[in-house]
Formats: structure tokens, sequence, C-alpha cells
């Protein structure tokens, strides 16, 4: 996941430039690497299954944070805390809806599968589910940056945001992933922001 790519022997130099400039690059490797110990207790009904969406939240947000004081910009940094942790929300949790299938034939964690497995028998399938999970994160993350006063490049950072992230989620949702009549699980497309 996330770790991986971050840990990895090509991000060496982008992780000494990082510290240069005070980011908390083994902090947000450390919360990074506690993944599979949340995943396992989760698993154990010790965790809420929320927790599992929290260090790629945490990292989105320290990182996004992170940005406005590089940028000068401190008095946005919780704002903007705020903006990256719900983003990262709604990457983990859309990761996890693309990623169902796999994760299940693999037998690995799916927090959307968790989820379901934990609702009652009444509850939405799963691609309305998703779509509702991912509005909330989109609240959260439209309030959080109509706080931020950066300027420069807003208007392509608010293009990304609300505009072309809204589309990826349609077009995701737009290709469920649902079970067949056998219970298989199906879909057809990946996603990539």
């Amino acid at each position: 996941g996330l770790l991986a790519l971050l840990s990895g022997g090509k991000f060496a130099k982008a992780q000494a430039v990082l510290a240069d400039t005070g980011f908390p690059v083994a902090g947000v490797l450390a919360c990074l690497a506690e993944q599979p110990a949340l995943e396992h207790a989760i698993l154990n009904d010790r965790l809420d299954p929320w927790c599992a969406a929290e260090p790629s939240a945490h990292a989105l947000g320290v990182i996004f944070s992170h940005s406005a004081i590089v940028a000068g910009q401190a008095s946005a940094s919780d704002a903007l805390y705020v903006a990256g942790h719900a983003l990262g929300q709604m990457i983990y949790i859309l990761d996890s809806y693309s990623d169902q299938m796999d994760d299940r034939i693999h037998g690995r964690f799916n927090f959307i599968s968790v989820l379901q497995a934990r609702s009652s028998d009444a509850s939405p399938p799963v691609r309305q589910l998703v779509g509702a999970l991912v509005a909330d994160k989109r609240r959260f993350l439209s309030a959080s940056w109509s706080l931020v006063e950066i300027q420069q490049h807003r208007p392509a950072l608010e293009t990304v945001l609300f505009a072309g992230l809204p589309a990826k989620v349609e077009h995701l949702l737009a290709d469920p992933v649902e079970p067949s009549e056998s219970g298989e699980l199906h879909q057809n497309s990946d996603w990539s922001i």
C-alpha cells in the first residue's frame, strides 16, 4: 500500500528532501506501518473498522498540513490537515471498494467487506454504501477547504478536488462490485487519481 510506496528505494531522495523541510517522515512511516496490526485488531473485534482508514488519512493530513507550513501559510495548516485527512479516508474507502474482489480472492483484509459483515441485514448495497461514505468525506473536505486561504494554484487544486475527483468516483461507482447469484464479486474497472 501507501507504506510500500513511500518507503521504497525510489523515494529515499524525496524522504531526505522532506526531512530537510521538517516533515515528520519517520512518524508518518511508523503510522503507516501500524496498518497490519490495526486490521488484525479489527478482525478480532477489538477496534472499530474505521480505525483501518486512520494511517492513510493521517498521512495525507500531515502531507497537506506540512505543505501549508512549507508555503509560508502556517495559518492554513489545521484546515489543510482536516482536508487531507478527509481525502485520505475517501481514498481509503475507494481503494477498498476497488480491491474488494481481489482482497476476497487472496484472503486479505478489506474495509468495505468488514463494514458489510458487521452491518444489519437491511444494509444498503455496497455501491450505495460506498457512495454515502464518500459523500460524507467530500463534505468534510469541502468544509475544511473553504477555510484555507491559500490563493496560489487554488483554481487548479479545486479543479482536481471538486471536479476531477468526483468524476472519478462516479466512474468507479458506475462499475459496481456486487455479488453475482453465485456469490462471486465482479468488477472490471480500476481507478487512480
